[in-house]
């Protein structure tokens, strides 16, 4: 058995419900994206999956208490329109192809139980410069959202800007189509440097999910993080300045060593 399934309530009745994917990923921007308006949403947990597949470690929680890695799947019903939501976040995607093909498989299955037939996966763009201002581009696997998405400035340019989309972001669509289901990945850009956390492309992202579903969340936990960030890295780069513009000095002959 490759994967097992803790429920926390019973199989939900979803009207055309639209699946949302949130893995890490580059500056983790899905995850944090789908976290986000998870909370907003105050979306109900449905189910955890776990995986032998996942690494063999466990998470040690401020209290003490230890929690496997597993991929969470979050419903919401929509009090406003007949289209509900279910997001899927978790702590980590394979890295190979054979578990990536896996674990898409395994979501997909959970997914068209609920009667999922439409999927829009999340991801990060990275790019080596600053950011000041962050495009977003798309993906589809049905050419009718390019219209629909152009609306909201998401960039459709073929391979002049995404060629390649690795792991779930990707293979929930293509392996998706083969079901019958239809979807767009949405990428935005955000710096590929190793620490970097993508909260501004996460930020994005739920502008434009927002305005695609109409929903109306408020931004100001992230809004407070970001300025929380922007004053950390100005600070680093005062700091750095400031040390080059101490003297150096370079002994012609030093006569100590010690």
């Amino acid at each position: 058995m490759k994967f097992l399934i803790e429920k926390f309530c019973k199989k939900p009745k979803l009207r055309n419900p639209i699946l949302i994917e949130g893995l890490p990923g580059v500056g983790n921007v899905a995850r944090i994206a789908v976290s986000y308006l998870a909370s907003k949403l105050n979306a109900q947990l449905y189910l955890a999956l776990y995986s032998y597949i996942f690494p063999n470690s466990v998470f040690v929680n401020e209290d003490s208490t230890i929690d496997l890695p597993k991929v969470e799947f979050y419903f919401w019903k929509n009090p406003k329109s007949k289209r509900d939501l279910l997001l899927v976040s978790g702590d980590y995607q394979p890295g190979s192809g054979e578990e990536s093909y896996l674990l898409a498989e395994k979501i997909l299955d959970i997914a068209q139980d609920l009667n999922v037939k439409e999927i829009i996966t999340l991801g990060g763009f990275p790019v080596n410069r600053e950011l000041t201002k962050i495009r977003i581009y798309g993906a589809v696997t049905d050419k009718s959202y390019i219209k629909e998405f152009s609306k909201f400035n998401v960039i459709f340019d073929g391979t002049n800007g995404v060629n390649l989309i690795i792991g779930a972001a990707g293979l929930l669509l293509g392996l998706g189509k083969l079901r019958g289901m239809r979807g767009i990945s949405l990428l935005a850009e955000t710096r590929s440097l190793e620490d970097s956390i993508g909260i501004r492309s996460s930020k994005e992202l739920l502008v434009v999910l927002s305005k695609y579903l109409g929903l109306n969340i408020s931004f100001k936990e992230l809004d407070n993080e970001i300025r929380r960030i922007e004053k950390q890295r100005g600070e680093s780069k005062r700091k750095k300045r400031k040390r080059e513009k101490l003297p150096t000095f370079r002994l012609e002959s030093p006569r100590y060593i010690g």
